[in-house]
Parts: structure tokens; C-alpha cells; sequence
């Protein structure tokens, strides 16, 4: 699969076919995009998908050494 949304599917999510109102849209939404140098609007599946984001680590998630404690 292609990790570049189709023109297909870029109509479907913002419910426009010319990229000048789809940038819009997604701008609206916070959906990062990219303009080509054809002018089309260029989406990730990543993006889409979170997969830019990291979790960051948490310290609640800390190893607890007390289960060594035998006594």
C-alpha cells in the first residue's frame, strides 16, 4: 500500500476535489499536507495514522525494585 493518500481517497477525507480548498480543509483540521510541484496536495498515511508522534516515556512506568526486597 502507498504510503501517499490517493487523489481518490484525499477527496474523500476533505470532501473536495481542488487541492486549493483540500489544503484548506486540512489546514482547518490540523492535518499537516504538502504541495507537490504539480500544485496537488500530498498526505501521509503516517501522518493519518499517528505514527509521527512518539509517546514519550513516563516515569510512572519506572521499574520498582521493591519486589527484590526478600524479607
Amino acid at each position: 500500500m502507498n504510503k501517499i493518500l490517493e487523489e481518490k481517497e484525499l477527496a474523500l477525507l476533505t470532501g473536495y476535489q481542488r487541492p486549493k480548498q483540500q489544503a484548506q480543509f486540512l489546514t482547518e483540521n490540523g492535518i499537516k499536507y504538502l504541495i507537490n510541484a504539480q500544485g496537488k496536495v500530498i498526505v501521509t498515511r503516517d501522518w493519518l495514522n499517528g505514527w509521527d508522534k512518539v509517546m514519550p516515556a513516563s516515569n510512572e512506568d519506572a521499574i520498582n525494585w521493591d519486589f527484590l526486597d526478600a524479607s
